[in-house]
């Protein structure tokens, strides 16, 4: 409502983007608390799976807010037109500053406890709405002297900032969706299990949204062997090792 009765671009793109995050948070509590409910240990993977799930859903909607935002923004530099000021607006926007700051330290008590990546993401999310919403508040102070193109600037700029924070938190749980583990990585396991004298005839790396697992088939029966390379291997590479022995 004040974006649009102060006809600020800043504003209105604030405001969109806590409408996003209110939507994204509220589903990640419904899909976390039916997971959780329904979830036990043995298959408490799928619950890291489902808040990495969820961390790429809301990094993506993130992502295509902060290009809507980019877009109008553009549009108004292009045409640049009035922005309204009044103390009441900047009140209100203020308020809205202050929960969002209240939120990050809410959620950092949380993550202490229960170290989600879900509640990093919405956590940091906070951190960074505060201080957008914050230049959002001077923004609207300096267009109402006249520098109506500075709206348009400073909304070019959120975008940026939430785009690039967008595409780090996609990138990160995409590459646990899809079980990616580097090379350098894979390689150091399977130097660690020749080390050992270890034949490995297949190697599967996993994720559960928390750890990284590496299931490695093997004929070998000696257990000391085996405990010692995955002692190795979780103290260099921070990979479990889970031997699984084959049968002819």
């Amino acid at each position: 409502y004040i974006g649009l009765r102060s006809n600020s671009i800043s504003v209105y793109s604030d405001a969109v983007n806590n409408f996003f995050d209110s939507l994204t948070a509220l589903i990640t509590l419904c899909a976390l608390g039916y997971v959780s409910k329904h979830a036990d240990e043995s298959v408490a993977g799928s619950v890291g799976k489902t808040e990495q799930l969820l961390t790429f859903i809301i990094s993506l909607v993130i992502t295509f807010t902060g290009l809507y935002f980019a877009y109008n923004s553009l549009e108004r530099m292009m045409y640049p037109t009035p922005v309204w000021f009044t103390t009441l607006y900047a009140v209100a926007l203020g308020s809205t500053a202050a929960v969002k700051l209240v939120l990050f330290f809410v959620l950092g008590a949380v993550s202490k406890r229960d170290d989600s990546p879900v509640i990093r993401a919405i956590k940091f999310d906070s951190l960074l709405d505060f201080f957008i919403t914050l230049m959002t508040i001077i923004t609207l102070v300096v267009s109402n002297y006249g520098s109506y193109s500075f709206d348009a600037l400073f909304g070019i700029v959120i975008s940026a900032i939430i785009i690039i924070t967008a595409i780090r938190m996609l990138i990160s749980s995409g590459k646990i969706l899809v079980n990616f583990v580097p090379s350098s990585v894979r390689q150091t396991v399977n130097g660690i299990l020749e080390e050992n004298n270890i034949e490995a005839r297949h190697l599967n790396f996993a994720t559960d949204g928390y750890d990284t697992v590496c299931y490695v088939s093997t004929g070998l029966t000696d257990n000391e062997i085996l405990n010692k390379a995955a002692d190795e291997c979780l103290n260099i590479t921070d990979i479990k090792i889970v031997f699984v022995k084959e049968t002819n």
